[in-house]
């Protein structure tokens, strides 16, 4: 069976990509709640909290980056080509040095309450990208399942402004929260190209995030703010810390993910994030859950289940060393 079919064949179930991209959807929520409880209320400053929760990850990714050969001997380098480089720098930017940046000043204005499940539109962004540059099939039963989940993030917002006073500055964290989800859905994509040339994903992910916290200590350094690394409250350096921990856990799984499935299905499983964050609240913060809440939830997992099935049958453009493994 040539690589291309069997890349196609596990697309065709719920298969080891979408397990991976399960397991990235309970850390991202984890995370969340970390990283809101670091910076609502409590002033600490949004670059240096994306900087701290990177740290995690960093280390992990650049210890995994020297194994690269022993897990794939015909792992490709990235700076084999401008091409892979330029994906890989820009996934950093849109990511670490855009994305989380505006994440963590969404978490501000309106907390994790408003800005979670906004970001569950990077799963129509993703698709949407894919379906242009990767060239991805996106179907009428695939995009019928990617807005079912949406539907389903948006009546999980209802149901949590039943229970929730929402801060004044509610509505600033919209716009935020928004271009968020698209920068990591557009960086997914990059990340997603590289890695389906052989380009490890560790090493792919430590060069990102290397790039990433040189710019963004540069600011720091640049409008005084450096000093924040001895003088923020430890416990809050603590909390973005731990963060970066289920962040961590959650990167690798999603990158890894999307080398055994569509970014489009990777993107809808690892969207029930935005499911599990208040249910992880109702355990551990004893917040409220309402019949909404069930039926939201259960309208997200509708829609993912509708997307997988979609999936059956469907193709996805081979890469370069996909065409030249089947001439050869």
């Amino acid at each position: 069976m040539s690589t291309a079919s069997h890349f196609n064949h596990k697309q065709s179930r719920f298969g080891k990509g979408e397990v991976w991209a399960l397991i990235s959807a309970v850390a991202y929520a984890a995370d969340n709640l970390f990283a809101s409880h670091a910076v609502t209320g409590n002033g600490l400053d949004a670059v240096m909290g994306v900087v701290l929760r990177s740290i995690p990850v960093m280390t992990f990714a650049i210890i995994m980056s020297f194994f690269a050969k022993k897990r794939n001997p015909e792992c490709v380098s990235i700076f084999s080509s401008w091409k892979y480089l330029a994906a890989i720098l820009a996934h950093g930017l849109l990511t670490f040095v855009i994305g989380n940046t505006l994440l963590f000043t969404a978490f501000k204005y309106g907390g994790v309450l408003v800005t979670t499940p906004l970001l569950g539109t990077n799963v129509l962004w993703s698709a949407i990208i894919a379906a242009v540059l990767l060239h991805e099939i996106l179907n009428k039963r695939m995009l019928t399942g990617i807005l079912v989940s949406i539907a389903g993030v948006f009546m999980l917002r209802i149901g949590q402004n039943s229970n929730v006073a929402l801060p004044a500055t509610w509505l600033n964290a919209v716009p935020l929260a928004l271009i968020t989800a698209f920068c990591w859905a557009a960086a997914g994509v990059l990340i997603t190209y590289a890695m389906r040339n052989k380009i490890d994903r560790f090493q792919a992910l430590a060069v990102s995030l290397v790039a990433s916290q040189i710019v963004l200590n540069i600011y720091l350094a640049v409008t005084g703010k450096i000093s924040l690394y001895w003088t923020a409250p430890r416990s809050l350096i603590l909390s973005v810390l731990a963060a970066g921990l289920f962040n961590t856990v959650a990167l690798v799984s999603i990158t890894t993910a999307m080398q055994y499935t569509s970014v489009a299905s990777a993107g809808t499983v690892s969207s029930l994030q935005v499911a599990f964050a208040p249910a992880l609240a109702w355990i551990f913060l004893g917040e409220k859950m309402n019949l909404l809440y069930v039926l939201s939830i259960a309208l997200i997992l509708f829609g993912v289940i509708l997307t997988q099935r979609a999936k059956s049958g469907s193709k996805v453009e081979k890469t370069p060393a996909e065409k030249e493994s089947t001439t050869t």
